[in-house]
């Protein structure tokens, strides 16, 4: 079997199943994710904000008081940039 018909059969596998899925699920799901990779990469980068504030910020377009404003635009830029490479893939 070529490598093409696997990756075809598992695309198969994957469209069977996002239809079994309740509908908006897997958007709950896109959304949490999204907010997690973005807390912990900016984390890694030395960012400040918690989970919680990154969710705040992301969500609510608040800003943190006490917080540096660039944590709060990296946290901004890095879900755009997330959001585009998603929807480019």
């Amino acid at each position: 079997m070529t490598a093409a018909a696997k990756i075809s059969g598992k695309k198969r596998q994957l469209d069977a199943l996002k239809r079994r899925v309740r509908p908006g699920a897997l958007e709950g799901l896109e959304h949490s994710q999204r907010i997690d990779i973005t807390y912990t990469s900016n984390a890694i980068e030395g960012n400040t904000l918690t989970a919680g504030e990154t969710a705040l910020v992301l969500e609510k377009g608040i800003t943190i008081s006490g917080k540096p404003l660039k944590d709060h635009l990296e946290a901004i830029d890095h879900a755009r940039a997330l959001s585009w490479v998603l929807e480019i893939a």
